[in-house]
């Protein structure tokens, strides 16, 4: 799965770029546009509601977030530039996504990282979420001078641990009470995989 519109003004991708929608058991992987907006939202806050301790963001901080806000920046920082948030669609309805951003500063800008990655209760064990990991990955393989893509993974999260090193990523630190969940700190493991 490619993105044409944020790869087409790379000069150096070696492969032809075309958009392509894969297609199997009804699921469609593609990349979010700004018609999405309000699909990413909805999913967004489900996760933020249901898996607390996996983001950093809190649920009422998101909710109450002003919509011109969030759109904002959902158009010039999430899938602007070399971003992306790819979507997973069964029929026509968003039930998983993955985001990845490069890093701005130039001295940073060989890393990406993943920033979301949630794929919806009910559909988990359908290979969604391997795919969206598979489809973004190959997505940082094309730009140009990317050297890196890292991640957070809650510590003890065994199934997206597993997911995570079966594509490479490798660990390179714990960050201790990296989260604080009501009265509970969330250890996060934080891995990297490198593609030189």
């Amino acid at each position: 799965m490619y993105c044409a519109r944020h790869l087409a003004h790379h000069r150096h991708v070696t492969m032809e770029m075309r958009a392509i929608s894969e297609r199997a058991d009804s699921i469609e992987i593609r990349c979010l546009n700004e018609s999405d907006a309000h699909s990413f939202q909805g999913l967004r806050l489900e996760a933020l509601r249901e898996f607390p301790e996996a983001f950093g963001m809190t649920y009422a901080e998101e909710r109450d977030r002003p919509w011109l806000d969030y759109f904002r920046r959902f158009q010039t920082e999430w899938i602007a530039d070399d971003n992306v948030i790819l979507g997973a669609f069964r029929n026509g309805q968003l039930v998983g996504s993955l985001g990845l951003r490069r890093w701005e500063r130039e001295k940073q800008r060989h890393k990406g990282y993943i920033w979301i990655f949630f794929v919806e209760p009910e559909v988990r064990g359908s290979g969604i979420g391997r795919r969206l990991l598979n489809d973004g990955l190959q997505y940082a393989r094309q730009l140009p001078e990317l050297m890196q893509v890292q991640l957070s993974v809650t510590a003890g999260s065994r199934s997206a641990r597993s997911l995570y090193v079966s594509f490479g990523f490798e660990p390179f630190g714990l960050e201790r009470k990296a989260l604080k969940v009501q009265d509970t700190f969330i250890d996060l493991e934080l891995m990297a995989l490198h593609f030189s």
